[in-house]
């Protein structure tokens, strides 16, 4: 169910690039873009968002595996959705186009 470090790293890594490559299809310059992928080292922490979609979580909590395995197997489909993830951060504002 989970596979390994190194299997997660490189399908974390492919989701990623994979944003990268549509991103840049939509017009955004490959040069503005780094894909990385983190597989299971940085996992999803709900929010108050979260808990509000999804009420079986509370706030605070953080998904591990060990977090996973404790809880109902609906809920743990659940949980490895939330974890299975894209996110991006904007670094700065000023890039130059030109």
């Amino acid at each position: 169910r989970w596979g390994t470090d190194e299997y997660n790293i490189g399908l974390s890594q492919r989701r990623a690039q994979s944003v990268i490559d549509y991103l840049v299809e939509s017009g955004i310059a490959r040069q503005r873009l780094q894909p990385q992928g983190y597989g299971k080292s940085r996992p999803k922490t709900i929010t108050k968002r979260l808990a509000r979609l999804y009420p079986q979580f509370k706030e605070g909590d953080t998904l591990t595996p060990e977090f996973i395995e404790q809880l109902s197997e609906p809920d743990q489909e659940t949980a490895d959705q939330i974890n299975r993830r894209t996110e991006f951060q904007v670094l700065s504002t000023d890039y130059q186009m030109y």
